[in-house]
């Protein structure tokens, strides 16, 4: 959602207006975006149902606070302070997000180009990988020398 996002609201003129009906589309939003703004499409409303809004699964903030929740239930080692770390860069991403003003995000300059939602889309596109990693090493990583460990004493070779 974050790519998407960024690669059809950052850079946007009203001659692209045909790209938000295929963004809600993408989204699976389309639905929801006309029975929830009695409108035309625009900008600010899009972004706020695609990234903002914690009540559509197919939202960056649902998305977000689901990750998060899911984080708060895996099993922790005691050396595993690296995933807490990326816990709590996701609370502070899905903050950010919360506390995000969508008609400033939505501000363009003259060429057409929105730096405050390429920061923030940016900002979150550079950090999930991060998170991503650490689940793996934290989780798969383990789970893979764990194997090798009962091959070896089992007196099998991996």
């Amino acid at each position: 959602m974050t790519q998407l996002l960024r690669g059809l609201l950052v850079s946007y003129s009203p001659d692209r207006a045909p790209l938000l009906e295929m963004l809600l589309e993408v989204a699976d939003s389309s639905m929801t975006y006309r029975s929830r703004y009695f409108t035309t499409l625009q900008p600010e409303p899009v972004l706020d149902l695609l990234m903002a809004d914690e009540n559509n699964p197919r939202s960056l903030a649902f998305q977000l606070a689901d990750l998060g929740e899911h984080f708060e239930r895996l099993p922790r080692l005691k050396s595993q302070s690296a995933l807490d770390r990326e816990q709590q860069t996701i609370a502070e991403l899905l903050d950010r997000i919360r506390q995000a003003d969508i008609q400033a995000l939505c501000q363009v300059d003259a060429d057409h180009f929105r730096p405050r939602l390429a920061e923030l889309l940016g900002a979150v596109a550079t950090i999930l990988p991060s998170v991503s990693n650490a689940i793996t090493h934290g989780y798969f990583s383990l789970a893979q020398i764990s194997r090798q460990l009962a091959s070896v004493q089992s007196g099998h070779t991996p």
